[in-house]
């Protein structure tokens, strides 16, 4: 049996919010989120990385060989303990997002496509529509492209398919795609790196897909047309505000062998919002959610230093200590 670890938007930066002190050039925000990577790198036998592993396309030299580090790691650890050896089958998949792909100019060679950016540095990239095999797997990877969805995403999934030779009988398609649905914001529906899930539906049978795994939206979310199954893991390493709650942090495992599939959820940072009325609410559960979520280990009186508290209203100062105190 071997499992593929489907993860996105992981967002490795040195973001400021939290991101007090210093450890060879990375701040605690830089390796709060290298720490969250490895974790979920290490909960399957291969990965793949749905894009936006970093949060900008240029990022330090220390961060990109850290993360490049954590992918070669994942298959030494896999060499070492399933084979003894090398093992020629281990295969990373890791997408570029919106976030790390750059806009190239028109005499670039790689045209409209993504240009040069940190992700290119990571042991299995993929910046331009791939097909591969992984495990029995046929992984069609569709990675982030400028321009609306609509007009290349189809034929970027018909392109992968190409490259593959001769599928196998179970087809995933892998992507940085935005799936909305009727209850969807105009604002997010309206979107150009977004495609409507029975849109998505159409084109996964075209190519004989029937799971598709899209990185982008933070929200996790499922939607099934018939034997499809559309899945957006959400967001790994939430990067802020805009992007609030627990449930985050979502790592979807693929069994090989039967097809079954399991959550699993990796602590990292998290940013909670709360009206008065709803911090002075809290419960001891909530309190409990919060140390899981943050791997805080605690459930009472220490906050984790991955939990981030906002209060909006009146005697605001006085309503944070009391939900600090709490969580």
């Amino acid at each position: 049996m071997s499992t593929i670890a489907l993860f996105g938007d992981v967002h490795l930066a040195p973001h400021r919010l939290g991101g007090t002190g210093s450890v060879q050039g990375l701040n605690h925000r830089a390796i709060a989120g290298l720490s969250a990577f490895a974790h979920a790198c290490s909960l399957g036998d291969q990965i793949v990385v749905l894009g936006d592993l970093f949060d900008s396309p240029r990022v330090s030299h220390a961060l990109i060989a850290r993360a490049a580090g954590i992918v070669r790691d994942r298959k030494r650890t896999y060499d070492e303990e399933i084979s003894g050896g090398y093992l020629a089958d281990y295969d990373p998949t890791v997408l570029s997002g919106n976030h790390d792909a750059v806009e190239t100019g028109a005499d670039d060679v790689l045209g409209d496509r993504v240009g040069n950016s940190a992700v290119a540095a990571m042991p299995g990239a993929v910046l331009e529509p791939a097909g591969k095999i992984v495990s029995g797997i046929t992984i069609l990877a569709v990675p982030f492209r400028v321009g609306p969805a609509a007009q290349w995403w189809r034929q970027d999934v018909h392109r992968a398919l190409a490259l593959v030779g001769v599928p196998t009988s179970r087809i995933v398609i892998v992507t940085h795609l935005g799936i909305s649905d009727d209850t969807t914001p105009p604002w997010l529906r309206d979107a150009p790196d977004q495609l409507h899930y029975r849109e998505v539906a159409k084109v996964a049978a075209e190519v004989g897909a029937t799971l598709v795994v899209a990185g982008n939206w933070h929200t996790p979310a499922v939607h099934t047309v018939g034997d499809i199954t559309m899945i957006q893991p959400g967001t790994l390493v939430p990067a802020g505000w805009d992007d609030p709650g627990l449930e985050r942090g979502y790592v979807l495992l693929l069994d090989t062998t039967t097809g079954a599939m399991e959550w699993r959820q990796v602590p990292g940072p998290r940013f909670l919002q709360y009206t008065v009325d709803q911090a002075l609410a809290l419960t001891f559960e909530d309190a409990q959610r919060a140390a899981v979520a943050t791997g805080s280990g605690a459930t009472n009186g220490n906050a984790s230093a991955n939990l981030f508290v906002r209060v909006r209203g009146q005697d605001r100062p006085g309503v944070r200590k009391r939900v600090e105190q709490h969580l």
